[in-house]
């Protein structure tokens, strides 16, 4: 006689189903329960977490990149330049004013020629002509780039000398641009925000306020801000998504693993073991992706046994006990 060996995985499943010998038939709009014995459990893998109560700040998405500093280190080199050739043209004017006055003196006892002092006050003319424009293009620089930069980065890229400057040059700090949904505003209380050039909350990394861009993203009319990130080595043009707070207060609520969360034709819903062997399907209707996996404000109570491993077994055996049975003849 020639035995019939079924593959492994077929005799498991099949163990399984036929250990769900109590499952519930109320319908998907009730709360669905089953009960599953010990032995299923193991078969299907069933692993259980108790719901972490933990604070939230709500959030919303935002989008970013990290900025090409080249433009700022062209603004510093140009203000750098044209204030050293202020401050030279300065020196030469007060030099020849001072030599100026000198021979005007000299010009009242007769001891200089009034040709002298004509060449000497040309002299000072031209320096204070030169300063002028000196003075002149250091301030249109500067305005220029508060029209782009704002007043903070401006600052920081036209002194002399500017430890936050040299830490942006350095590459030890990165400059990030986020730009807000439009309508929106960046919270008062908000000083840092979440980052991340994955999408995903998980990865995220710590950015802190840096000011407001004095422009608004031209095609969304979206808020922009500067932003600055410590020892991330991101290059730039890098695109980013950032998480930012709604408001200060936090919100109280639970954990729960990426793996408890299900769906099913548009809803999503966990599995809550109620005992040993019952268990029960609960909708949720509002969760938020944090690192740890997702929050919940409401529906999961904290310390509940959510089924974080073998849930879409539990979702098999419950769609399974609503199909009728064809050979029910009633």
């Amino acid at each position: 006689m020639q035995v019939c060996r079924q593959p492994w995985f077929i005799l498991v499943f099949s163990l399984a189903v036929s250990a769900f010998a109590h499952a519930d038939s109320e319908t998907l709009d009730s709360p669905l329960r089953l009960q599953l014995n010990h032995q299923a459990q193991q078969i299907s893998g069933i692993a259980i977490v108790s719901a972490k109560p933990t604070d939230y700040r709500a959030e919303f998405t935002a989008y970013g990149k990290v900025l090409d500093i080249s433009p700022l280190l062209t603004l510093r080199q140009n203000y750098l330049s044209t204030a050293a050739r202020y401050n030279s043209a300065t020196a030469k004017s007060n030099l020849s004013r001072n030599g100026m006055d000198r021979l005007r003196n000299l010009h009242r006892h007769e001891a200089v020629s009034t040709r002298q002092l004509q060449e000497q006050q040309s002299q000072w003319q031209t320096a204070k002509a030169l300063t002028e424009e000196a003075a002149l293009q250091r301030r249109m620089i500067i305005a220029s780039s508060r029209q782009q930069w704002g007043d903070t980065l401006t600052d920081w890229f036209t002194r002399p000398t500017s430890p936050e400057a040299d830490d942006i040059i350095e590459h030890r700090t990165q400059l990030l641009q986020i730009t807000l949904p439009a309508g929106y505003l960046l919270p008062a209380s908000v000083d840092s925000i979440r980052i991340s050039a994955s999408g995903k909350r998980r990865d995220a990394l710590a950015a802190r306020l840096l000011a407001a861009a004095p422009r608004v993203e031209p095609f969304s009319q979206g808020r922009q801000y500067f932003f600055l990130i410590e020892q991330a080595d991101l290059p730039a043009g890098l695109q980013l998504m950032a998480w930012i707070p709604r408001q200060k207060e936090r919100l109280k609520g639970v954990i729960i693993p990426r793996s408890a969360l299900l769906w099913h034709l548009g809803q999503s819903f966990v599995f809550i073991k109620l005992s040993d062997e019952r268990f029960s399907r609960r909708a949720i209707d509002h969760y938020q992706e944090v690192a740890e996996g997702y929050f919940i404000a409401d529906t999961i109570a904290a310390g509940e046994r959510v089924v974080s491993s073998g849930a879409q077994m539990l979702l098999s055996q419950q769609l399974r006990a609503q199909i009728p049975d064809e050979d029910d003849d009633d």
